[in-house]
């Protein structure tokens, strides 16, 4: 693994981190990216036949011009792997490895219309793509926002969800106490989840903030830190609360459908709620005499 995360890499840990536009960011960096290609070698550099995909540029069909793209067999597709740096290519291959420089945009133009691409393998944060969604990223903008709207679709059509489970009623209570000085969350909402083939739950947490996310880090972080050991005292170690605050990240749509539990009132709201209580008693003592 690499020590230090390069661009590609950051921006895809902040994609798998749900951080606010991350996936996006993403898609737009990597469709404007060059990658390595590892290439096909003589059979006593490469165990095994490895086919050749990317045979022929699409644009040329009397070209003789041969891609000898390597392609490996991942979970049944046909499966370029892609690198965003030489040295994640070395490390995959545990060898030199001859490669290719190309620009992506280049790359996905000329690829079978079945084939798969995979960035970095075998580091830390990898992505597949699919073939549909290689083609989408022919279309630019458009199609990025095609991709990252089919993923927030299937990702929600295969969840099961329970909204403010009554397990959590004095987990609610207590987290509308701990939200009181940090005045950046405006709301909360609090749901429990699981895929339609599993059969633990996931407690999501979803915060409605203001103020930027720079300005208030140290102090998000905190929360965070504290949301996170008050659930402990409610669930098990293996259902892990998730937690977020990115009300464009691929949870919004199972949040933004729900009943906030905990509104912050403005002072001056707090102080008519408590005119209007204090008018009740007095109502309620000139009665009694």
């Amino acid at each position: 693994m690499s020590e230090q995360l390069n661009s590609m890499q950051s921006r895809l840990k902040d994609a798998f981190e749900d951080k606010s536009g991350a996936a996006k960011l993403f898609f737009e960096e990597f469709i404007t990216s060059e990658v390595f290609i590892p290439l096909k070698q003589n059979s006593v550099d490469v165990e095994g036949e490895l086919p050749i995909v990317g045979d022929r540029l699409a644009e040329d069909k009397s070209s003789e011009v041969t891609h000898n793209f390597v392609s490996i067999e991942f979970e049944g597709n046909r499966t370029i792997p892609v690198f965003s740096k030489p040295a994640f290519l070395e490390q995959w291959a545990e060898k030199k490895f001859t490669y290719e420089k190309r620009k992506l945009s280049s790359l996905i133009q000329i690829l079978d219309q079945d084939t798969w691409v995979y960035l970095d393998a075998a580091q830390e944060y990898g992505r597949e793509f699919s073939p549909w969604e290689l083609k989408m990223l022919q279309q630019g903008k458009e199609g990025i926002d095609s991709i990252l709207q089919s993923d927030k679709e299937s990702f929600e059509s295969e969840l099961e969800v329970v909204s403010n489970p009554p397990e959590f009623d004095e987990l609610r209570s207590r987290l509308g106490v701990m939200f009181e000085p940090y005045l950046w969350v405006r709301e909360a909402r609090l749901i429990n989840f699981r895929s339609i083939n599993s059969e633990s739950w996931t407690p999501l947490l979803g915060l409605s903030t203001d103020g930027d996310r720079e300005e208030v880090s140290s102090k998000r972080q905190l929360l965070l830190t504290e949301i996170k050991t008050l659930f402990g005292e409610y669930i098990s170690s293996e259902s892990a609360p998730i937690v977020t605050d990115d009300i464009t990240g691929p949870y919004h749509g199972l949040l933004d459908q729900q009943n906030p539990f905990y509104i912050r009132q403005e002072v001056s709201e707090r102080l008519n709620s408590a005119d209007i209580v204090q008018s009740l008693k007095d109502s309620a003592r000139e009665k009694s005499d």
